[in-house]
């Protein structure tokens, strides 16, 4: 409410407003609570926002995989070859570094050089090197930032060494995972626990990982590949890197408790499947397969004879 006093100034009557004090502490409360209620909902559509455009980033990813897919089956019978390309970084001539990641099928050489994992494969090889960039950013290269491997909700670089378990990974740090890992999202390569033989975890020998990647896609077919996880957002790979079979087989996960992701909703993520599509959905982090999502190989696959 505003009072109105009037003033004689120059022998006429006029009028002049003003505000008391409690008035004033009225309206700044309403605006106040109007902001308590308007500011959630602003900040969940842009979460959805965001949440929308990395999903839209890994269907691009997905038809990436099908373009590299058909490119390098070199007898054109479709899946012969392994669409993720795992041996990259560890054969790339001259290359030299500490640590080699599950980012470099794609992304973009780091202007940062991880502080937990120091001289990696993001910091050292080149962007045009990277296969999926062939598709996705033909002919771009130095370190400049690449638009289909930003995720606009990273917010953590949470990178933990296969076969670790320990605690949950840190939800904000000091860079994003797409400056520090060059890329927001992670290819599945966690599949290998799950062969019928050894736990390989110890070996991760490359051209083995190549054959047996061969034969655990090509037993990804129909229903199979349309539940298969092929990419995640960061947040996620560091939630699954502990993740056991739900039947209990391979004991319990350390990591029993779940996240709220990058879009601030419990244990939320943006995921992209080998056929192609991608959802944003809950996925239970604890376990390798759930309610339509799986990423694992099928049973029945073997480690490569001859491989260690």
């Amino acid at each position: 409410m505003v009072r109105s006093h009037r003033t004689h100034v120059s022998g006429e009557w006029t009028a002049r407003t003003a505000m008391t004090f409690t008035e004033l502490l009225v309206s700044v409360t309403i605006v106040m609570a109007l902001l308590g209620v308007v500011a959630p909902a602003l900040s969940g559509a842009r979460q959805s926002a965001n949440a929308a455009v990395c999903v839209s980033n890994l269907r691009e990813l997905g038809t990436t995989t099908f373009l590299y897919t058909k490119d390098n089956d070199p007898v054109g019978k479709g899946g012969s070859h392994p669409v993720l390309p795992w041996h990259l970084g560890f054969d790339y001539p001259g290359a030299s570094y500490s640590y080699a990641s599950e980012f470099i099928y794609g992304g973009f050489r780091t202007t940062v050089n991880h502080p937990d994992f120091p001289d990696s494969d993001v910091f050292v090889i080149p962007t045009e090197a990277r296969p999926f960039n062939k598709y996705l950013a033909p002919g771009r290269g130095g370190r400049s930032p690449l638009r289909p491997y930003i995720c606009p909700s990273d917010r953590s670089m949470a990178t933990p060494l296969l076969g670790a378990g320990g605690a949950p990974p840190a939800m904000e740090t000091r860079y994003a995972s797409w400056e520090a890992n060059g890329n927001s999202y992670a290819i599945n390569w966690y599949w290998p626990f799950g062969v019928t033989d050894t736990y390989h975890n110890e070996y991760w020998d490359l051209p083995c990982m190549t054959l047996l990647g061969t034969a655990m896609l090509q037993a990804k077919v129909g229903g199979d590949a349309s539940e298969f996880v092929l990419f995640m957002e960061g947040m996620m790979n560091a939630y699954v890197i502990d993740a056991r079979p739900p039947d209990g087989s391979q004991g319990q996960s350390q990591l029993q408790t779940l996240g709220d992701g990058w879009h601030a909703k419990y244990s939320m993520y943006c995921v992209g499947f080998y056929d192609g599509h991608a959802e944003y959905r809950f996925i239970d982090t604890r376990y390798t397969t759930g309610s339509g999502y799986d990423i694992w190989p099928e049973p029945d696959t073997r480690w490569p004879a001859g491989c260690p």
